[in-house]
């Protein structure tokens, strides 16, 4: 059905129908929105269960409907009452909730807004702080959910809005309460900040309120002094806003993580890290395990702080040791990552660094070559045993070609 029929099915039934949340603050800020959910008021769960089938929703009443192509939710006004410290401890009332009820216990003003097909349904003045560009809860009952913490950060480096200051010192008084949350729902917040415009505007919002520590304690640590940006931690920020919505997801975790070992050197050595690469790379496993990424992010973490240093010598090393290097997993991507690292920083030279870059691009496709154009089968078909012997001459062979390449790939 298209969305005026599906307007007309509620109002038969006596009902109302609104568009809600995110969709009505995006269309405000004439953004896209990708997911447009719908509210209905004044229609019982069975009038809704006769008109889509069956609710898909287990703590509360959600239908699916395919509206103009698209599956869109469609939930029945409603309150919520917490009951535990669990962010699935609540109850939920729907008979006779009306529209203000059901967007009072919504997280922010920009998102408690509702849209009737001609207007739009502001109780809490949304459209004043989306003006002002502020993020302010609606109610106390913001502290029944500690994510809407995280929420507040993400949502200010998605949009770039500052904080209200009594959003701040609610969110201040609730550390304890984000203890309890699992990693999982916090790393979701996490994809969402990276791949934002403004990804620093996350941490520094809880680091303002000062919660970073409370899951983020590897970032928090490196606010020490370094030789960029002041502190390492303004260098990871300054890293991650310059880096904003140009690379994939992997690459934004290798940038996030590739420093987190400047946090555990001695103060004494400061403003210089010594082997703060090597150090990384347990605190980028803890934190990893901790906030539950992905086995790819967490390798690629790992890897982005043990070898982001070292592959900007790879055009100085020697043949043999650079193409050890040269097969690393992902060695391209942690190209990038280096090279973002030295040329998004307060005062870098890219004449030099670009050209350094170019250099390792230029290895990385001879390496491919070399692999390619000798292989262990070809080594089995002359008649090498598979075994240590056979990679001992794999490695060798590929030596010799590739110093004949890396110096006239013509070859």
């Amino acid at each position: 059905m298209n969305q005026s029929k599906l307007y007309d099915a509620i109002y038969s039934l006596g009902g109302r129908i609104y568009q809600v949340g995110g969709c009505v603050r995006d269309s405000l800020l004439n953004r896209k929105s990708n997911d447009i959910d719908y509210v209905v008021q004044g229609v019982s769960q069975d009038g809704l269960t006769e008109l889509f089938g069956e609710t898909v929703g287990h703590s509360f009443p959600v239908f699916l409907a395919c509206v103009d192509n698209e599956t869109r939710e469609i939930a029945m006004a409603r309150k919520e009452k917490s009951t535990g410290p669990g962010y699935n401890d609540f109850e939920c009332e729907v008979n006779g909730i009306s529209l203000e009820e059901d967007l009072y216990r919504r997280d922010l003003t920009i998102n408690a807004m509702a849209f009737d097909g001609t207007k739009i349904i502001d109780p809490f003045d949304g459209q004043s702080d989306l003006s002002n560009k502020i993020l302010r809860h609606v109610s106390g009952a913001f502290k029944e959910d500690p994510l809407r913490v995280y929420r507040i950060g993400r949502f200010a480096s998605q949009l770039g809005f500052g904080v209200a200051q009594e959003t701040k010192d609610l969110c201040a008084g609730m550390k304890e309460d984000l203890k309890a949350l699992p990693g999982d729902r916090l790393v979701k917040e996490l994809d969402k900040v990276l791949m934002s415009p403004y990804p620093s505007k996350f941490f520094d919002f809880l680091a303002e309120i000062g919660c970073l520590g409370i899951h983020f304690e590897e970032i928090e640590a490196l606010d020490v002094p370094d030789k960029h940006d002041g502190t390492a931690y303004r260098h990871t920020m300054n890293l991650l806003d310059r880096a904003k919505g140009r690379f994939p997801l992997k690459i934004m975790y290798g940038l996030l993580t590739h420093d987190l070992g400047k946090g555990v050197t001695p103060s004494q050595d400061h403003p210089c890290h010594y082997n703060h690469d090597k150090l990384g790379v347990t605190l980028v496993k803890d934190m990893a395990d901790r906030l539950r990424f992905t086995a790819e992010h967490k390798r690629f973490g790992m890897d982005s702080s043990r070898y982001h240093l070292v592959l900007r010598k790879l055009p100085e090393m020697k043949p043999g040791k650079a193409l050890k290097y040269l097969f690393i997993r992902d060695v391209e991507d942690l190209m990038l990552v280096a090279y973002l690292d030295a040329i998004y920083r307060d005062g870098a030279n890219t004449m030099i660094e670009t050209p350094i870059y170019n250099e390792m691009k230029k290895l990385f496709l001879v390496s491919q070559r070399v692999a390619q154009e000798i292989t262990g089968k070809d080594l089995i078909a002359e008649g090498i045993e598979p075994g240590p012997k056979l990679g001992d001459i794999l490695f060798m062979r590929r030596t010799e070609l590739f110093k004949k390449l890396r110096i006239d790939p013509r070859v």
